[in-house]
C-alpha cells in the first residue's frame, strides 16, 4: 500500500494503535515535513501523540 498521511507528526516514545491492534513502536522523533509515507512500520496507525 502506498498511504500517505499529512504530518506534522510526533514521537513520545509512545505506542500507537490501529483498528486491527497495537504496532511497532513510533521511531520517527519528529516528521514535519507535508507527507508521510508507508515506509514507516507505523505507517497504518500513525496517530498525532
Amino acid at each position: 500500500a502506498n498511504l500517505v498521511f499529512r504530518g506534522p507528526y510526533w514521537n513520545l516514545g509512545h505506542y500507537a494503535r490501529s483498528v486491527s491492534g497495537s504496532c511497532s513502536r513510533f521511531y520517527l522523533i519528529y516528521f514535519p515535513g507535508p507527507e508521510f509515507s508507508s515506509d514507516s512500520p507505523c505507517f497504518n496507525c500513525l496517530l498525532p501523540n
